[in-house]
């Protein structure tokens, strides 16, 4: 009996101190983040355009595994500072009977659809965001080009979500993939399971936007598999926050929408804040994806000067002698430059310029240095040179 219970204390010990380290982690990432914070500077952007966060890719208790309110999302909304929120519930008639779409409350909601696509060998199944439609359609009796004619003759847009079958990226009428995605990059660490339950148990109620960053990864395989169809032809890169509020654990909320929404977003370049315009910025890639709970990127831009005009990420220029890329960033961080999938460049930095040595698909990347860490910050739209 001794025994056990010496087993059982010792448990408990082994349990408090990993409570205790966690705390203590936790706190630090906390008051970094902080100093980072406030070292932010206000940065202007061309004339005519203003820099608009969203949430894309977000479910309601129109979809059969979330319970959100309309009032829960828009609220939350507001509380992470959006402008903009996409509603990607799965396909469901009700989606457009119960329409959520407009401005409420300051937000704008553009209704979409998340569309399964029925070849799926590993979950999350890959899945179509029909992003702008006006009415339902049911795809189950339709072919891929099917579905994605009948998006387009709407007049709506559509990205890939959870994009693991390559052959579902590579049709003309795709207008973008994520490149980054909550679930996805939950499901990819499951060896991390253990330390998020001890931080679930001991630190939730106190950092539960500290325990929630803690998921965050470089999306290496999103990434390569974007660069890859880059080479092919242009194709947008977006955030999926796959917001469904639907996740408890020990009577905790683990992903609210507030913290989901400030986690990661995709950011627009728009001259207003309007359905029409954020579609036309969305479809010509005129945006960057950024982890916002680590710092506010508004301000950032990627631009290539030539001749004196200035193009934007997301457009397409000829290359001609003396052209320059150039990043401007709201604080300092690790500055890359990607050509063609390769870094070509790099400097801890705020503003960064580079000459254009020849023609070639031109994104950029910001890290910032947090806890002995680099960890991924903002991720432009490329800006395509040929």
């Amino acid at each position: 009996m001794g025994k056990r219970l010496s087993i059982v204390g010792s448990i408990l010990l082994c349990f408090s101190l990993l409570g205790c380290t966690s705390h203590h982690a936790l706190e630090s990432l906390k008051m970094e983040l902080q100093q980072v914070q406030s070292l932010r500077r206000l940065l202007p952007l061309p004339p005519g355009l203003y820099d608009y966060r969203g949430a894309v890719h977000v479910h309601s208790f129109l979809s059969h595994d979330s319970q959100g309110t309309k009032e829960e999302i828009v609220q939350a909304a507001k509380i992470a500072g959006l402008h903009f929120v996409v509603m990607t519930d799965h396909q469901n008639p009700d989606i457009f009977k119960k329409r959520f779409g407009g401005i409420h409350d300051g937000i704008l909601v553009i209704q979409g659809m998340e569309i399964s696509l029925p070849s799926c060998s590993r979950r999350p199944c890959t899945s179509l965001l029909a992003i702008g439609l006006s009415s339902y359609f049911d795809p189950s009796a339709l072919s891929l080009k099917e579905t994605l004619d009948t998006i387009r003759q709407q007049g709506a847009i559509t990205f890939v979500a959870h994009p693991r079958q390559e052959d579902a990226l590579d049709l003309d009428t795709i207008t973008g993939m994520e490149i980054y995605d909550v679930l996805d990059d939950v499901l990819d660490k499951k060896w991390f399971y253990p330390k998020l339950f001890f931080d679930i148990l001991y630190s939730h109620k106190k950092y539960a936007e500290q325990v929630f960053l803690s998921i965050q990864d470089y999306p290496e395989a999103h990434l390569a598999l974007w660069d890859r169809l880059q080479k092919r032809r242009k194709i947008v890169g977006i955030a999926g926050n796959d917001a469904h509020q639907n996740t408890r654990v020990l009577g905790r909320q683990l992903d609210p929408y507030a913290t989901s929404f400030r986690f990661v977003s995709t950011h627009l370049l728009a001259d207003t804040l309007s359905e029409t315009s954020l579609l036309a910025a969305l479809q010509s890639g005129h945006a960057y994806v950024a982890f916002d709970l680590l710092a506010d990127p508004a301000g950032f831009l990627f631009s290539a000067t030539s001749d004196g005009k200035e193009a934007i990420m997301g457009e397409s220029i000829d290359f001609t002698p003396g052209q320059t890329l150039t990043v401007q960033s709201p604080q300092e961080g690790l500055i890359a430059l990607i050509k063609d999938g390769k870094r070509i460049f790099q400097c801890r930095c705020a503003f960064l310029t580079y000459p254009v040595a020849g023609p070639g698909v031109y994104r950029a990347e910001v890290f910032l240095q947090i806890q002995h860490r680099r960890r991924p910050w903002i991720f432009s739209n490329p800006i395509y040179i040929w």
